[in-house]
């Protein structure tokens, strides 16, 4: 159980790190853009 806690906070640091890095943000973006685009089509064809 504890290990498993561990992967837990090992991953979420990962995520921090990418996150806060301009790749991340890039990324972020992109999939925002990316979502934003095939949802509208998809609801508001």
């Amino acid at each position: 159980m504890e290990s498993q806690y561990d992967h837990k906070k090992y991953e979420a640091k990962i995520y921090d790190k990418w996150e806060e890095s301009p790749q991340g943000q890039l990324r972020q973006d992109f999939m925002n853009k990316w979502m934003n685009k095939w949802l509208g089509e998809f609801y508001y064809r």
